[in-house]
């Protein structure tokens, strides 16, 4: 599969964003424009499910990083679910893992 794919799921207190697919320079633009568009309610978390993420770049691990610090302004919490071995592996050479709140599975 080549390209992204974001589906967004709003729930009484946290927004989760299912990313399928490639992450990288031609598609950051559409999940910027999808964690954009997600408002968790007031002391609500924006939950990043990267499970079926087939690739993530350098790109990617900066737009995370970015929109961590716009929602932890705001009050709110970014949560990464993580992803397959290779991607979480791009999180880890680059010291991301440890800037950014992640787990294993959504939270319920």
């Amino acid at each position: 599969m080549r390209g992204l794919q974001v589906e967004t799921r709003n729930g009484a207190v946290d927004v989760l964003l299912s990313v399928r697919g490639e992450v990288d320079l031609s598609t950051a633009p559409e999940l910027e424009g999808a964690l954009q568009r997600a408002r968790p309610p007031e002391r609500g978390s924006l939950i990043v499910d990267l499970r079926a993420v087939t690739f993530l770049d350098s790109s990617g691990l900066a737009l995370l990083l970015r929109h961590d610090g716009k929602v932890r302004v705001s009050g709110r919490r970014l949560i990464v679910v993580k992803g397959p071995p290779f991607v979480q592996r791009a999180f880890e050479l680059t010291g991301v893992s440890e800037r950014l709140t992640m787990v294993d599975e959504p939270p319920e």
